[in-house]
């Protein structure tokens, strides 16, 4: 009894010391692009309807978004889907310590993880949802009078989290059906077998319908089928285990997220450990192959994902761990030393990299949005800003007026769909200083700031500019840059802009 009291106050502790973490955390944390993106889809959508239809080519579930849609009718401070946020990831990690079937050690160590502390708790998407569903189906699955319809309820929130989340719920329901079916509890009349199949299929439903964008996304026009086959491709897409159970960040570089020190320091290695990895289930789970089902079919959608994006991003790697852990809970596989042993070096490295994440967003920006945003609105409080279209989402989140896109009159947010391959191909052939003086001339503007995400070339200024048959003489003059960034592409430098024609 002294022992289980002295448990629940340690597990108690790690709740509140992580929870004090990841708060003060997350108020230090700079929103990038793609978090500023789904705030703003959010904040500038008239109607729930308009929402939807704004969201048709993201290729996420909406459920997320939805709940920014309702927050944004109490407040327009991003800083609260930051709090919103962290108190989803927060729950997800009170469920672990309450009901997670591990020893004390583990469940200690845990929260401090990659995932955990920084991916998934500082940056704020969708993935936490994902994490919180996860758990909760695991603490009722294990319950001696569980609800089935329950269940069916959290793998429907599951599905509409994210295309990972929907491989995963979809797993789940197959282990489910084949374990019933093991157990010949499917024909029993006391389940609520359609009751449970409707409510599934109609939440797998309806995240398939948001997941797949109209034929005409852009993306169905860049994916380079054949390059997946090449070998250069296969060594990239094989470290996504190592990457999922070591993702240790190298710190050592200025743009750390979406770096790993074993691969830095030992890629060779990097890569027959990640091929271990990808193994290892089947030793962990060989008297009990049925959790392979979600392991394998999680592990091939984040690879397909990986493909078709042409990057590994850790955000959809930590879906392997996630899956992972969510097996060794729900088949009661006993810890022997040797598992022991593999799951602490796993929990050390995830707490190693979580920790490094944590305390360098600490100590630097993670995205300059903030810091310009705070310049601009002390220093040029009344002058209109622009930007080229798409660019800036993350400082359009904490300005109080709007940053001008007069490409797309109207527009605070990026829409995908824009992006087909007669628009790249104008905009890689129109120069920036162009640009500047189209936009100005859209908004029937002389003079504005101009927001840009590299340093321009203002040796020869005034530059003489011919545009529509007009000839404009283009003043640009630098006035700020903000260079610290963790993230690339979330620099921002801020140039002012003044034009006059010349003649008539």
């Amino acid at each position: 009894m002294n022992d289980l009291k002295k448990n629940r106050s340690i597990l108690i502790f790690v709740a509140l010391i992580y929870s004090i973490l990841v708060i003060v955390g997350i108020s230090r944390h700079e929103l990038w692009m793609d978090e500023g993106h789904h705030w703003l889809v959010a904040r500038d959508s008239s109607s729930l309807v308009e929402l939807l239809s704004n969201l048709r080519y993201e290729g996420h579930p909406v459920l997320w978004n939805i709940l920014l849609y309702v927050l944004h009718f109490f407040t327009e401070n991003p800083c609260w889907m930051q709090f919103l946020h962290a108190s989803i990831m927060v729950a997800a990690i009170l469920l672990f310590l309450a009901y997670a079937p591990f020893p004390l050690w583990f469940r200690a160590l845990f929260p401090f993880g990659y995932f955990t502390f920084f991916e998934y708790a500082l940056i704020s998407r969708n993935y936490a949802l994902a994490w919180l569903f996860t758990f909760a189906f695991a603490a009722h699955y294990r319950q001696p009078n569980r609800n089935d319809v329950v269940l069916a309820i959290l793998l429907a929130l599951l599905a509409n989290t994210h295309l990972l989340g929907l491989v995963l719920a979809g797993s789940l329901f197959l282990l489910l059906v084949v374990e019933d079916i093991r157990s010949n509890a499917i024909s029993s009349s006391s389940r609520p077998i359609a009751t449970v199949l409707s409510i599934t299929l109609v939440g797998f439903g309806l995240a398939l319908v948001q997941i797949f964008p109209p034929g005409n996304h852009p993306m169905f026009g860049d994916v380079q089928w054949t390059r997946w086959f090449t070998l250069e491709e296969v060594r990239r897409l094989v470290l996504v285990f190592s990457e999922s159970l070591f993702p240790i960040p190298d710190v050592r570089r200025p743009h750390f997220w979406h770096t790993n020190y074993l691969e830095n320091l030992a890629l060779p290695l990097a890569r027959v450990l990640s091929i271990f990895l990808a193994c290892l289930p089947i030793l962990i789970f060989r008297r009990q192959l049925l959790y392979l089902i979600p392991i394998y079919l999680v592990a091939g959608a984040v690879l397909l994902l990986s493909a078709l994006k042409g990057v590994n991003y850790e955000r959809f790697h930590g879906f392997i761990y996630l899956t992972a852990i969510l097996c060794l809970w729900m088949s009661k596989i006993g810890w022997g030393w040797n598992l022991k042993i593999g799951m602490f070096i796993i929990a050390l490295s995830h707490m190693t990299g979580g920790i490094l994440a944590w305390a360098n967003d600490m100590s630097r920006p993670f995205s300059e949005s903030k810091r310009a945003a705070t310049y601009l609105q002390a220093q040029f409080g009344g002058q209109p800003l622009m930007a080229e279209y798409c660019f800036g989402e993350a400082l359009q989140s904490y300005l109080e007026r709007p940053l001008l896109y007069p490409e797309f009159e109207g527009e605070t947010f990026c829409r995908w769909e824009v992006f087909d391959e007669a628009y790249l191909d104008t905009k890689s052939k129109t120069n920036v200083f162009d640009l500047m003086v189209m936009n100005l001339m859209r908004a029937e503007l002389t003079q504005a700031i101009w927001v840009h995400y590299r340093p321009l070339e203002l040796e020869n200024m005034p530059l003489l500019r011919e545009v529509n048959g007009k000839v404009f003489r283009l003043f640009v003059h630098h006035l700020a840059e903000f260079t610290e960034n963790v993230k690339q592409m979330e620099s921002f430098y801020l140039y002012e802009l003044r034009v006059e024609q010349v003649g008539d």
